[in-house]
């Protein structure tokens, strides 16, 4: 008996040993987040440890392992039963972008779905951001995991707020959508432009916003937003116009997205601001969605002029694809139907339509109306006119010179600034193409 108790106890210290000295995973871990299968979790997620064998795991092996693992007991599917993966990318700046196709989810389900990945993937040292592409070709929604709050937050409600930012090529503006703890209407305007100030996700830190700008006020009048900014605004302001008119956009657009704003006015250190870089301000500031890139469609430029010089300024616009229109006529009828402001306009008479346009051998050849040799016109208002139109034609790659027709006619002698100008000259434009 005594024997047998002996083998007992020596199993049992054999069976604690291996127990005590079990082996611990090994590699780098790495937390991945699920919804929580318990609604009253707390932040609604859930995570459990993966462990990679490299010290710094590649982005896509973690990406692989998981969008394919299963979630713990108390988790839920990561995906909205509608989500499917699509592609993925690592921007220079450290942006991690992330495509999905299918269908929309519930809103809660989609929340924690970014809030989920978004956690997982700023574990990795070269993620300083999360930019989602929701199905249906919806905007992005950006998250960084700081703006994140995996806590209780039945008492805290959070809401979206829509920021405005020049895209990487300072051409359009792309719209950016942010989770935030809720606050009230008031304090909104001035969260939103400090974080204008602050930078974009993408491209330069400060978007086309002077870097040393500083907000010194913004409040509500009516149906206007105040805005009060620094001098570094107008003085360290690029002398662009396009760079100028980027920035007062993503400030307008921005603002206009609160509910009960639909104008704004800026001030810089109190005085109004009326002009800037061409610019004119004096009207008021609405809300312009031409500054969007809007589906699928192409990216050209049209060439109004400034008021306050008369010169030529780019207005890059985004065309939809049409096979049954060209994009050479698509460029003439942007150009045409352009309603202006700001001080920039365009000089085409009123009622000048397109007959007909065509591209041969490099020349893009274009048939309009009379009216576009309107009497009423100086030939200065006439040249100019013309200009727009070879400016915006010669804009796109493919088109090396610019022939007008009036009517079928090619011009007479008498109409000798429509016959001379087929090509651009530097002195028309305000700004160098």
């Amino acid at each position: 008996m005594r024997r047998f108790l002996l083998l007992i106890l020596a199993l049992s210290l054999l069976l604690c040993a291996c127990k005590t000295g079990e082996a611990k995973p090994q590699g780098t871990p790495i937390t991945f987040y699920y919804p929580s299968a318990d609604p009253h979790a707390s932040g609604g997620v859930v995570g459990r440890e993966q462990y990679f064998s490299e010290a710094v795991p590649m982005l896509s092996e973690v990406l692989q392992a998981y969008f394919s693992s299963e979630p713990p007991e108390d988790g839920e599917k990561l995906f909205p039963a509608g989500w499917r993966y699509d592609s993925h990318g690592l921007h220079s700046d450290g942006t991690l972008s992330l495509h999905f196709t299918g269908r929309s989810g519930k809103a809660i389900e989609e929340s924690l779905t970014v809030a989920c990945i978004t956690r997982t993937f700023s574990q990795l040292h070269t993620i300083r951001r999360v930019m989602i592409y929701p199905p249906e070709d919806r905007e992005p929604v950006i998250m960084a995991d700081n703006e994140l709050l995996f806590e209780d937050t039945s008492m805290h409600p959070h809401q979206e707020l829509v920021l405005y930012y020049p895209d990487e090529q300072l051409r359009f503006l792309r719209r950016e959508t942010r989770m935030v703890e809720s606050m009230a209407e008031n304090e909104k305007p001035a969260y939103i432009l400090q974080q204008l100030l602050e930078g974009t996700a993408l491209g330069d830190p400060h978007g086309c916003i002077p870097g040393n700008t500083q907000l010194l006020g913004a409040w509500v009048e009516r149906d206007k937003c105040i805005v009060n900014l620094s001098s570094a605004f107008v003085q360290e302001m690029p002398k662009r116009f396009s760079v100028a008119r980027l920035a007062v956009y993503s400030i307008v657009n921005s603002l206009t997205e609160l509910e009960g704003i639909n104008a704004v006015e800026l001030r810089v250190e109190g005085a109004v601001l009326k002009e800037l870089n061409l610019l004119d301000l004096s009207s008021g500031l609405y809300r312009d969605d031409r500054l969007l890139q809007k589906g699928d469609g192409f990216d050209a430029s049209i060439y109004p002029y400034a008021e306050k010089n008369g010169k030529l300024v780019e207005i890059p616009v985004w065309l939809p694809e049409d096979p049954t229109v060209s994009r050479e006529e698509q460029v003439v009828l942007a150009l045409l139907n352009y309603e202006g402001g700001n001080g920039i306009r365009h000089s085409i008479p009123v009622g000048t339509k397109v007959l007909n346009v065509s591209m041969v051998e490099g020349a893009c050849v274009v048939d309009l109306t009379a009216q576009i040799v309107d009497s009423t016109q100086d030939d200065g208002k006439k040249a100019q006119a013309v200009q727009s139109l070879v400016a915006s034609l010669c804009a796109l790659p493919y088109v090396e010179r610019v022939e007008i027709l009036i009517e079928g006619i090619r011009p007479t002698a008498g109409w000798g600034y429509l016959k001379g100008i087929q090509t651009p000259e530097p002195e028309w434009f305000a700004e160098m193409p």
